[in-house]
């Protein structure tokens, strides 16, 4: 059985071409490794938030991909 517990959150800064600000996205990966559920490769040295804290995370910065298999893998829907 999947559990909240065996994920976390790993962050992504997006330097955008032309834009003054970088643009930062949240995945799911399997806690502690680098790939995220969207397949996107991410930094090892990224930082992290546990899955049972996600209500701290924007819901616009999650990656749509991530959160929506967070909500019908790990949510039943």
């Amino acid at each position: 059985m999947i559990s909240p517990a065996d994920y976390e959150l790993r962050v992504e800064h997006r330097h955008e071409p032309f834009a003054d600000e970088e643009t930062v996205v949240w995945h799911i990966t399997r806690a502690g490794k680098f790939t995220s559920v969207c397949d996107q490769l991410l930094s090892p040295v990224a930082a992290t938030v546990p899955m049972n804290q996600i209500e701290t995370v924007p819901p616009e910065a999650l990656c749509p991909e991530c959160s929506g298999w967070y909500r019908a893998i790990l949510e039943g829907g």
